[in-house]
């Protein structure tokens, strides 16, 4: 089986990703950035659902707190 041009791009990204990282602080910062942004909008995601079924209720704060 070929691999396509999605898997090439991918692969070579994640074998630079180590060289970028040690040796450019812009790219170290943003990276970082990325990674808090993409852990907020995913609790995000998972917490509004679960507080959308009872609201105006205190207790909803437990659910997030409790990780």
């Amino acid at each position: 089986m070929l691999p396509t041009y999605l898997d090439v791009v991918v692969v070579a990204f994640v074998l630079i990703l180590p060289f970028l990282y040690d040796s450019s602080r812009a790219f170290r910062y943003y990276f970082k950035f990325f990674i808090y942004y993409g852990i907020v909008m995913t609790t995000a995601v998972v917490v509004i659902p679960i507080m959308m079924c009872r609201p105006k209720d205190v207790k909803n704060l437990l659910y997030v707190f409790s990780n």
